[in-house]
């Protein structure tokens, strides 16, 4: 019998240990997969939006200080009013996060200040968004930490702009260019090559802030419905560090996610491979990304937690779990689940720092669908599963669905040349649990699911 000495959650407590309240710290998270022009609609990128959610609550940015735009809510004037409201409620010391998912484009330069002639935008839900009025808005927010991420084609100049296309295969996984249909005043950029779009995010002196890209600023970051390549990869090598208490810069997370990426684009066309892009404050560029520990009293936003269970407790039918109610140090452990019904099997367990990961379906049992019988977690014979630190209330939830959702397909980590996870156990984002939360249909009208709760010591 093959043996795997895992916890419940496998996964530590990241970076650092100390606690930081840090109130006025503010991310502004922008995700536009829904335009007025619906043939400009890119997949997945709700599950972008639940990613940036995850990785700014990570760092311990309280939820009343993470604003969201949102499809329809992503307009220009929205975004405009939520720039001018992080200028008046910002200090220099206070951290400040800026994420947009979107699409962008070139128009024409109507001041003369680019060389090519062209502006460059984000396309948000209503229209193009110039990188000029961009500039303008970063600067006048008065932070010294202030990190833009751009999950976009050409992000090395901010833009998503190419002609649509369908969605192409790219090894075992389903992508599609970041792209909307350009009106005949906006030309490509990929015809136009600059160092940046969103000009004031240029690497200069003084600069307060740096921005990290999907792509170089001639090729295209690729969507999918399971979220965009980037941003995984972003957030994969982020929780990775976090778990395995690693100090990190957004130097070395920039190094970590563009590995990961590159990992994740093996073998794929080389004309729809791409590579993030840095720039900007060469002094932001090596300072320590701040982690804090949900796993406290004083926690106020542990999203991975609180999403599960509420999305249990919003389940139509209850699902039977039995586990024992507390471990020890080294115990093994052996979750049993009755079925009630055919359906498609997800057990998810989340640990005291918010990290959580798949036990079922794991690298023995890929396949989740399940009939009327009972479920036991480990398999016998396949691996052992021990409780292991951290220490503290450990949340086991089972969720049972009509749909066949296998959260294999949005965990974290890489890849085969099969796509299956190179982990006994994945790790999973905050948009897996969302993915569950959405199951319907017209028969039960709801999933069916189930928790428990189990306390691991350490003696």
């Amino acid at each position: 019998m093959k043996k795997s000495w895992l916890a419940l959650s496998l996964l530590m407590l990241g970076v650092c240990t100390t606690q930081y309240s840090f109130a006025a710290d503010q991310a502004l998270i922008v995700g536009v997969g829904q335009y007025q022009n619906p043939s400009a609609n890119l997949p997945g990128i709700e599950k972008d939006v639940a990613m940036a959610q995850q990785l700014v609550a990570h760092m311990g940015f309280e939820a009343k200080n993470i604003k969201l735009l949102q499809d329809q809510h992503a307009t220009r004037e929205q975004f405009r009013a939520a720039l001018k409201q992080l200028a008046q409620t910002t200090q220099p010391n206070d951290r400040v996060i800026i994420y947009i998912s979107s699409h962008g484009s070139q128009v024409k330069d109507t001041n003369g200040d680019e060389e090519d002639g062209y502006d460059e935008t984000l396309y948000l839900h209503d229209g193009n968004f110039v990188d000029d009025e961009f500039g303008e808005l970063l600067d006048k927010i008065p932070s010294e930490n202030m990190v833009v991420l751009l999950d976009a084609c050409h992000s090395g100049t901010g833009t998503k702009a190419l002609a649509p296309n369908s969605l192409t295969s790219t090894n075992t996984i389903q992508t599609r260019v970041k792209a909307w249909d350009i009106p005949i005043h906006v030309v490509s950029s990929k015809s136009h090559k600059k160092n940046l779009s969103v000009e004031a995010v240029d690497a200069t002196d003084g600069q307060r802030y740096i921005a990290i890209g999907a792509a170089q600023d001639n090729q295209s970051a690729q969507a999918t419905s399971e979220g965009s390549m980037f941003t995984k990869a972003l957030l994969t090598s982020f929780e990775n560090a976090r778990s395995n208490k690693q100090d990190i810069s957004w130097q070395n997370l920039f190094d970590a996610t563009s590995q990961q990426l590159a990992q994740a684009l093996q073998g794929v066309d080389p004309s729809m491979a791409f590579q993030p892009q840095m720039t900007g404050s060469p002094a932001l560029f090596s300072k320590t990304i701040r982690f804090n520990s949900v796993n406290s009293s004083t926690a106020s936003y542990n999203p991975l937690w609180q999403e599960t269970l509420d999305t249990v407790q919003s389940a139509a039918q209850s699902l039977k779990i039995e586990v024992p109610d507390t471990l020890k140090k080294g115990d093994k452990v052996s979750i049993s689940i009755d079925v009630p019904q055919a359906g498609y099997l997800n057990v998810i367990s989340i640990n005291p720092n918010d990290e959580a990961e798949l036990l079922f379906p794991n690298q023995y049992a890929q396949d989740n669908a399940v009939k009327v019988e009972t479920i036991q977690i480990p398999q016998a014979g396949k691996f052992v599963l021990r409780a292991n630190p951290p220490f503290g209330k450990h949340l086991v939830a089972a969720f049972l669905t009509t749909q066949p959702i296998n959260l294999q397909k949005n965990a974290l980590g890489n890849r085969d040349s099969k796509g299956q996870i190179n982990k006994l156990i994945a790790q999973l984002p905050l948009s897996s649990v969302r993915a569950l939360g959405r199951s319907k249909d017209e028969s039960s009208g709801r999933y069916i699911a189930g928790y428990r709760i189990i306390d691991i010591t350490e003696k």
